[in-house]
């Protein structure tokens, strides 16, 4: 490679700036650099006089030169020394330079898996968990999105494999779903569900018609008869009232959804503050998913001091249950909408009955499965529509040909339409080009990309993939611009899933993830409950958020 000259070099570097500008910086390094750094002396192996035009290439020892001048370790003390103004008119021209040439650094990582689960769940519109699947991921500093925390083993890339699976099973609805249905629960007709203790209702009444329970800890008022009959979406209202608050007290109530019995995973669905009265109580109403012979367990939130052997005369803070319901499955749509997401509408494809299978409380149900009238093209169709979501950016059709050959190719082995739909999509959700985030396809760009910006503004806030109107936006190349990025910015923190980015920033930032880890004494702290550590978090992403 040829040098340039260093005359010739700044003459070259200084098209941003006037004459007299670039014949001042070559001048100050004619006066206090070329004596040690010149054709004649290079101390620490580091010759000016031919050093390149600030580039890319030799960023990194114009860098070096910035640094010494800064801290003032060139020229030496003993050595005639420039103006305090002199130098900092150099630094800042030489800042200037190395900005407009020096390629944007961002290393290269892979989702780590609450990431993954997100943009899963938003590419295919699903809702199973997926993060479960994978390993935990490693930590820098208390970060999990740091590239040198975030490995990939043989291990790792089978989880991925069974991961995609499950997403791609999880987009289709084998089982036509029952019409919505009420199931209630007056909970004092339902005295099988009360626990008892040493023969009496620990801590539990009856008072105008409502289970009163005063026991603050596990187990909670279970709702038996109310549970679904399957797995779905659906409604759940709940009537409480508090009996004998006391003054300047509100009652609280934790509803969670899980098993009926043995162990199991049981799902806060909130704390809720009970109010009303006998007459006309409080109804708490939410919507949830819940599995078949999943049931609503209500814990109330009260004081450990209030809890001891109570009857009806007591005069004690305790809630009040008078019937609880589940309304459901609120998601008829069948085909699922995830279906259709992933597989298009085509008319040349249908849900087909398969074989039966054995639910409970049901006979005779069949399963389905998709089939198409030209397998062929709605494979291509259904693989091509795939890759650019996936990827986030438009994508050479020479690599969407490799995985479109790929579910052909086990199509024309004897797999289903079916089958082959899934290698193709498993192969696309286990591709780097899909894991891999702050990956360019231009590796020599010195300007980060539109559907670059659009993904590192979407994995930052949203910890998923940028939505249609991001990657819209990146198309028309408008996201270059500061202020469509600013409005954008507005937008996505608007979003509801902005929570997700509070969630994960304050609890690796603060340590909220690990707030269970220790338990405070009971003896020194009696105050300290359930409520109490889920008000803390609480508190503090409000603060956050606002």
């Amino acid at each position: 490679m040829k040098i340039v000259p260093l005359s010739l070099a700044f003459s070259l570097a200084c098209t941003l700036v006037s004459t007299a500008d670039a014949y001042e910086y070559h001048a100050y390094f004619q006066r206090h650099c070329l004596k040690c750094h010149g054709p004649d002396r290079q101390e620490s192996e580091l010759r000016l006089d031919r050093l390149a035009a600030p580039s890319a290439d030799s960023a990194e020892t114009w860098q070096r030169v910035a640094e010494m001048i800064d801290t003032g370790d060139m020229p030496p003390d003993s050595e005639t020394r420039p103006a305090a103004s002199e130098s900092r008119s150099m630094l800042d021209w030489l800042a200037g330079e190395l900005q407009r040439v020096t390629r944007p650094v961002a290393t290269v990582r892979r989702m780590n898996r609450v990431e993954y689960e997100n943009t899963v769940h938003d590419l295919l519109g699903i809702d199973v968990p997926l993060a479960s699947l994978l390993p935990e991921d490693g930590e820098i500093q208390g970060f999990d999105n740091v590239a040198g925390g975030l490995g990939i083993s043989s291990i790792l890339m089978e989880r991925y494999l069974e991961a995609a699976d499950t997403a791609f099973e999880a987009t289709i609805r084998r089982i036509k779903p029952l019409p919505p249905d009420t199931r209630r629960a007056v909970l004092m007709e339902a005295k099988e569900n009360i626990d008892s203790v040493k023969g009496q209702k620990g801590g539990v009444i009856e008072s105008e018609g409502a289970f009163v329970d005063f026991t603050p800890g596990w187990p909670p008022a279970r709702v038996d008869s109310a549970h679904p009959i399957e797995s779905g979406v659906y409604r759940c209202r709940v009537a409480v009232w508090p009996h004998d608050p006391g003054l300047h007290r509100t009652l609280s109530v934790a509803i969670f959804t899980g098993p009926l019995f043995g162990p199991g995973e049981r799902k806060l669905n909130g704390i809720f503050d009970v109010t009303g009265t006998a007459d006309k109580p409080r109804i708490i109403e939410f919507t949830t998913r819940m599995e078949e012979l999943h049931a609503l367990h209500i814990l109330p939130w009260i004081y450990p001091e209030h809890v001891t052997w109570r009857d009806k005369e007591e005069s004690r803070p305790g809630v009040a249950i008078a019937w609880a319901e589940t309304y459901g499955p609120l998601d008829q749509a069948f085909p699922a909408e995830s279906q259709i997401r992933l597989f298009g509408d085509a008319k040349t494809l249908s849900l087909v009955e398969g074989d039966s299978v054995y639910i409970r409380h049901r006979r005779g149900v069949k399963s389905h499965y998709v089939e198409s009238s030209e397998p062929r093209a709605d494979i291509e169709r259904i693989i091509r529509d795939l890759t650019p979501r996936a990827f986030r950016r438009p994508v050479d059709e020479a690599l969407t040909d490799q995985f479109v050959h790929l579910a052909l190719a086990r199509f024309d082995q004897g797999s289903t339409f079916e089958q082959a739909v899934r290698a193709g999509v498993t192969a696309v959700l286990c591709s780097p080009h899909f894991l891999l985030l702050n990956a360019t396809p231009d590796p020599q760009a010195t300007q980060v990309d539109d559907y670059t910006l659009a993904s590192r503004m979407s994995y930052f806030l949203w910890s998923s993939m940028p939505d249609d109107e991001l990657l819209r936006l990146a198309a028309a190349g408008k996201l270059s611009d500061p202020a469509v990025r600013h409005a954008q910015v507005e937008r996505m923190i608007a979003d509801p899933k902005i929570e997700r980015f509070i969630e994960n920033f304050t609890g690796q930032w603060l340590d909220l993830r690990d707030i269970e880890f220790t338990t405070p004494d009971k003896t020194l702290y009696p105050e300290y409950d359930e409520l109490l550590l889920r008000s803390m978090l609480a508190e503090t992403r409000g603060f956050f958020r606002h």
